[in-house]
């Protein structure tokens, strides 16, 4: 499973472009992630969640963030935010992208944690739909 979501995430580098230099490999998580999601591999994405979020209500609602995502590439991405912290624990990503497509703009906030000497642990995906037109929302 793990090889999977690492493919996945990894293919988002390919699509790394530049923002406000935040450091690559974190960009291509989380881009990764909202890949994996909109690809409908939402198996790989649960098996990344914490044990707690592990539930029928989280795919469901894992189904439903993946209903928003159009299956079409989209003609912008930008990193509107990001924060990274680390402390004895693991590190911790947090990032706002803003994917733009033709007729609407998705608001994605991740978040992911990577525990000292495991695996990357999904802790938050959130897409917002609005105007292309429209200012993001707060965090």
């Amino acid at each position: 499973m793990f090889s999977k979501l690492t493919a996945a995430l990894f293919a988002g580098l390919a699509l790394l472009v530049t923002a406000c230099s935040m450091p690559a490999e974190e960009e291509a998580l989380t881009r990764g992630l909202f890949e994996t999601v909109r690809a409908g591999d939402l198996g790989t994405v649960y098996a990344h969640l914490p044990p707690h979020l592990r539930t029928q209500e989280t795919h469901n609602k894992l189904q439903n963030l993946r209903t928003l995502i159009p299956q079409m590439a989209p003609t912008e991405v930008d990193t509107e935010r990001w924060s990274l912290s680390t402390d004895l624990s693991g590190k911790t990503i947090e990032v706002r992208h803003r994917y733009t497509y033709a007729d609407r703009a998705l608001v994605v906030d991740t978040r992911l944690f990577t525990p000292k000497g495991g695996q990357v642990l999904i802790q938050r995906i959130e897409i917002q739909t609005v105007r292309r037109s429209d200012p993001s929302p707060p965090m």
